[in-house]
């Protein structure tokens, strides 16, 4: 199937984006002229019908995005430092750290394709689990594998994942972060952020408080969901994941202008929970001063046997370790290390000199 003619003037959702294409003859839709084929197209875009007046009534397209938004429990702020823990392997000492991250998919488990259940069914299994201290907060981070993504979708509304969440002792959560692609139209990306934001709303009403993902490629993308915050005035916290082509010093500029335009039209400061933000530590907090970076770079290099060194700048140096056996002090370590090496990042960014920040262990 191919594409007639459109572009931005012409387009029937003219009325509903401000984003005009430089240099795009075709406007959002400049990828697919010439090239769509409706057998294989996965795009939400008005000429791959039926599939797009599904997908708009899946997320109920012209209805506003409204909820109440639940009260955080007094003190529940994650900190400058969210590390990743996957899981136990190759440890037999509790991790002691104020706050860990834990991905959703390591907190549900799928049941002969039907719905999701939790991994534990009390707080203190939960953190054995994952050899946790008794007293360690968790934060659920949704950043994950489309194939994650899209089963919690397939199963958010017949799984109470808000109970679920409370049972297991988690302390924050971030909703979904369904795709936004750059060659896609705007109306796929509207898709993915509604889709984010009902399953926002869908933990609200369960009593949990959790907090939007925000991606956007283009300005208007931007003002969309700014429109969200400016709906929910309660709402100060976002979820972003920062794309490995975003850190390239050439998009920095436009990040920066892009997520002040966000600020302005939200009109008041907002807390950023970032993943994939070690490099973007060093300009980051110069936008969002209130930041939490999750990582999994600790992890990761101590089940590999890495050593993480803390350098004067603020840079990290893995050694490869010759031992074998428990892994916990190793963890450990790394651990305190990158919190001690974005607490450095986080004050130069901020243009100090000592060291501030929170780190999680």
């Amino acid at each position: 199937m191919s594409i007639g003619p459109v572009n931005c003037e012409q387009c029937s959702q003219r009325n509903r984006c401000s984003d005009r294409r430089e240099g795009e003859l075709f406007g959002c839709f400049d990828y697919c002229v010439g090239s769509c084929n409706k057998t294989t197209c996965n795009l939400t875009c008005p000429f791959n019908e039926p599939e797009y007046s599904r997908r708009m009534m899946e997320v109920n397209w012209y209805e506003p995005l409204r909820g109440v938004v639940p009260d955080f429990e007094a003190g529940v702020v994650p900190p400058l430092h969210l590390p990743l823990v996957f899981g136990r392997t190759d440890r037999d000492i509790p991790l002691t750290a104020s706050w860990v991250a834990v991905p959703y998919h390591r907190l549900f488990r799928e049941v002969r394709r039907h719905h999701l259940e939790p991994v534990a069914t009390s707080p203190s299994e939960l953190r054995s689990k994952f050899m946790l201290s008794p007293e360690t907060r968790i934060a659920a981070i949704s950043s994950a594998y489309d194939v994650h993504l899209e089963r919690m979708w397939e199963y958010f509304r017949v799984t109470d994942m808000a109970a679920a969440l409370k049972t297991m002792g988690i302390s924050f959560a971030t909703a979904p972060n369904f795709s936004f692609w750059t060659i896609a139209p705007r109306s796929h990306n509207k898709w993915n952020f509604r889709r984010t934001a009902l399953f926002t709303l869908r933990l609200w009403e369960g009593g949990f408080r959790a907090v939007p993902h925000v991606y956007a490629e283009r300005d208007a993308d931007w003002l969309d969901c700014a429109a969200f915050f400016v709906d929910h005035p309660r709402l100060d916290t976002f979820a972003f994941e920062l794309q490995t082509s975003d850190a390239a010093p050439r998009h920095v500029s436009r990040l920066r202008r892009q997520m002040a335009l966000f600020l302005d039209k939200v009109g008041r400061p907002l807390r950023m929970v970032v993943s994939g933000g070690m490099g973007a530590a060093i300009w980051l907090p110069q936008v969002f001063p209130d930041l939490s970076v999750v990582e999994g770079d600790s992890y990761m290099k101590a089940m590999k046997r890495r050593h993480l060194v803390l350098l004067q700048d603020g840079k990290i140096r893995a050694h490869p370790l010759r031992t074998s056996g428990s892994l916990s002090d190793l963890l450990a370590s790394n651990i305190r290390t990158t919190g001690g090496a974005l607490e450095i990042r986080h004050a130069r960014a901020l243009g100090q000199t000592e060291k501030t920040g929170r780190a999680a262990a």
